[in-house]
């Protein structure tokens, strides 16, 4: 995840905000106990997509890259120095 924004990255950090870039509806807080499944967060994200959205330690997220072709789980798992570490899953594929 880059700190600004950049064509060849789908979401950035900006300073306690996760944005989507393009300036499009790319992410969607996940706040449901467990991992969702793919399909659970293509339903988040077809009901509940935004832009941006802060964040801390456990936040989590459902995110459709670029030209949503594929749908991906983000968390945020601690800070480490100079950003985050995060752990993702990317389902591959078309995204519905």
């Amino acid at each position: 995840m880059a700190t600004r924004p950049d064509p060849e990255i789908d979401i950035y950090d900006a300073g306690g905000l996760v944005h989507s870039f393009p300036i499009w509806a790319g992410l969607a807080r996940w706040s449901s106990a467990g991992v969702p499944s793919r399909q659970d967060c293509i339903a988040l994200l077809n009901g509940y997509a935004t832009i941006d959205s802060t964040y801390r330690k456990g936040s989590r997220y459902c995110v459709h890259t670029r030209g949503e072709v594929h749908v991906a789980f983000v968390e945020f798992v601690s800070p480490i120095e100079g950003g985050w570490k995060i752990r993702v899953t990317v389902w591959p594929g078309t995204a519905d």
